[in-house]
């Protein structure tokens, strides 16, 4: 692989701690949402606050090891297929150069550089072989090694973000009683939810407004039918803990 340019490799890591941010949105929002769901459902069922907090607890260490477990393969996953395939291009370019050059032509053509600058182009790439491996990868397969993440960075931070979301609904019950701490955990959780997807927008140039209160309807209609559900069932088997 080349040295890149001092500003290149800046802006390389920039983009790739703005990547991480996925990791954090995503495991703070299933934090949030799937344990205010559940206490949400216990609370329906109980008077006792040290229930909720025990099922809360368990539901956050299990919440947290699936989501990192599952982010960790997934990302291994991502970046072996990544690897196979640029091996796989790496011996077409020994084995067949000509097709290779073509197919990298084509590319150039068919994103509006005229035919002969095409041409020129190949020919000069054809000279470097890692180059023209790295652009065949984003051309022809889309793929982009920057756009992949450390597996083991990519599990401990949705693992991290997941145990963050899922603490937040939980504090209100070490200090209220159940139907008090359940109306703060839920404006609490709605805020936090709001935070998130504000932040997810500003960061993907989305408006702000609009993707807060989106995931903040998504999220507050999740924590109702878990209530809902809740008291459902505590009705319908005469369920009291």
């Amino acid at each position: 692989m080349c040295r890149l340019p001092p500003a290149f490799a800046g802006e390389r890591e920039r983009i790739a701690r703005l990547a991480g941010i996925r990791e954090i949105v995503f495991g703070g929002q299933d934090g949030l949402i799937s344990t205010t769901t559940l206490i949400a459902g216990i609370a329906a069922t109980t008077s006792q606050n040290v229930v909720v907090l025990v099922a809360g607890a368990i539901a956050t260490v299990a919440g947290a090891l699936s989501m990192a477990v599952g982010s960790y393969l997934a990302s291994r996953a991502q970046r072996q297929l990544y690897e196979a395939e640029l091996a796989n291009e790496q011996r077409e370019i020994a084995d067949k150069p000509g097709e290779e050059m073509a197919e990298l032509l084509a590319a150039l053509v068919g994103r509006g550089m005229p035919r002969q600058e095409a041409i020129a182009v190949t020919r000069r790439i054809a000279a470097h072989p890692n180059l023209m491996i790295e652009l065949l990868g984003a051309f022809e397969l889309g793929l982009i090694p920057e756009g992949l993440g450390s597996p083991i960075r990519d599990a401990s931070v949705t693992a991290v973000a997941f145990m963050a979301g899922s603490v937040v609904p939980l504090l209100p019950f070490l200090f209220l009683r159940i139907q008090a701490a359940l109306a703060v955990t839920m404006l609490l959780a709605l805020a936090a939810l709001f935070t998130l997807g504000a932040l997810s927008a500003r960061l993907s140039g989305r408006a702000v407004l609009t993707s807060g209160l989106e995931v903040v309807g998504l999220g507050g209609a999740a924590g109702i039918l878990g209530y809902a559900l809740g008291r459902f069932v505590s009705a319908l088997f005469g369920i009291s803990i």
